[in-house]
């Protein structure tokens, strides 16, 4: 009997606190949930700013399988020469960046994934176009990667889509057009998680934004005080700081059926540092033995 695929996708990684307990957490969530994937958005992982290479290596080592990225993704210059003279890292840029045909873009905006007992797994990484810079059209850029029905009739266990973006209607829209045709679409980029964790009628596993890892006792992972004040003023490019507290995670946890490619369960995965926060722990029955070591992992103690 095949094994259904076990999936944790955390949200995106904000700064020194957030990778760090990403890092410390990783192998134990990977033993608990029996993951057969560990995925993350690490766009805003370097000071808030972009991904360098030293730190995307470090998640990986720490266990993570792939990271995936958004509109910060080239705020470090580093990672675009890295990603130039390693074009297979598992690290994802989005498919629908506008790039010009005679200076491409470095980097791949999915990958095809091997995991456990040979199963084969593609995340792919879209951008959106509202309130955001021009790209082509996210739905157009999928089409090519997604089959028109089952995730199975192109030889994939599963298809998981990070689409980072703004706005809730854009997502949800682009939900129903993959609904059906792939295994989960999992929204990023506005770091606060939402409530409507969900299986849509075809199979789809849905969220739209699975929220950050980061200090949540913070405006969206920045210093509260310097974005006040950033509004207050009406300075747009007064300079952000991370928030420097404990680190909270949030993701999201799918069980994915062996036989269809399509989501079987799903569920929001929240691990608070501080219950009377602004985050609630929310986890997988499987964790609930291990939550009180988890959260003293995310302090580092």
């Amino acid at each position: 009997m095949r094994k259904n695929l076990r999936v944790l996708f955390l949200g995106d990684i904000v700064a020194a606190n957030g990778r760090g307990a990403v890092m410390r957490c990783a192998p134990l969530l990977r033993e608990v949930l029996a993951l057969d994937l560990l995925c993350a958005n690490a766009e805003n992982a370097a000071h808030g700013f972009g991904l360098t290479p030293k730190i995307a290596e470090g998640l990986l080592e720490s266990g993570l399988d792939l990271l995936t990225s958004g509109n910060h993704i080239w705020d470090q210059p580093q990672i675009i020469d890295y990603l130039r003279e390693n074009p297979t890292a598992p690290i994802l840029r989005p498919l629908n960046m506008d790039s010009a045909p005679r200076n491409p873009l470095p980097g791949r905006g999915y990958a095809d994934l091997e995991i456990a007992a040979g199963k084969r797994v593609r995340v792919i990484n879209v951008i959106g176009r509202v309130f955001l810079e021009a790209c082509e059209h996210p739905f157009f850029a999928l089409e090519e990667l997604i089959s028109a029905s089952a995730p199975m009739e192109d030889g994939l266990d599963a298809l998981l889509i990070d689409f980072h973006a703004e706005a809730t209607g854009e997502k949800l829209s682009l939900a129903r057009l993959c609904d059906g045709r792939a295994s989960a679409l999992l929204g990023t980029h506005t770091h606060i998680p939402s409530a409507d964790t969900c299986i849509l009628p075809k199979g789809l596993a849905y969220q739209s934004d699975i929220g950050m890892c980061g200090c949540y006792d913070s405006i969206i992972g920045m210093d509260s005080e310097k974005v006040v004040e950033r509004y207050l003023k009406h300075i747009p490019r007064a300079r952000l700081e991370p928030a420097r507290g404990v680190a909270s995670l949030s993701g999201i946890f799918i069980e994915i059926e062996a036989t269809t490619g399509y989501a079987k369960y799903v569920e929001p995965f929240r691990l608070a540092a501080n219950e009377t926060g602004m985050l609630r722990t929310s986890l997988p029955e499987e964790c609930l033995p291990y939550k009180q070591e988890l959260q003293r992992m995310l302090s580092g103690d």
